[in-house]
């Protein structure tokens, strides 16, 4: 029971995050501010800024922002690997 709840609130924590990646996405799209949007970028810039630098140290200069996607890739391998740890620990 213990380690379902565990692996729940982690795939929570992952799915809300990703969330947020994509309503930033959606909202580079509108051109208002408020103190959501503000939000929004803060909470996501931390993990967005070093995809963007691996795009720029690999030279890759595409007319599209790709980082989200590498974001979201990435934090569902994070996931697998925090689960599995979990599992370790737990079994």
């Amino acid at each position: 029971m213990l380690i379902r709840t565990i692996i729940s609130l982690i795939s929570t924590i992952f799915y809300i995050y990703e969330l947020l990646i994509f309503a930033r996405c959606i909202l580079s799209f509108i051109p208002f501010y408020n103190k959501f949007v503000e939000w929004v970028y803060m909470a996501t810039e931390p993990v967005l800024l070093p995809c963007r630098k691996l795009m720029d140290k690999f030279n890759i200069n595409l007319p599209i922002d790709f980082s989200p996607m590498i974001a979201i890739v990435l934090l569902r391998f994070l996931q697998r690997i925090f689960v599995s740890v979990v599992y370790a620990i737990i079994l």
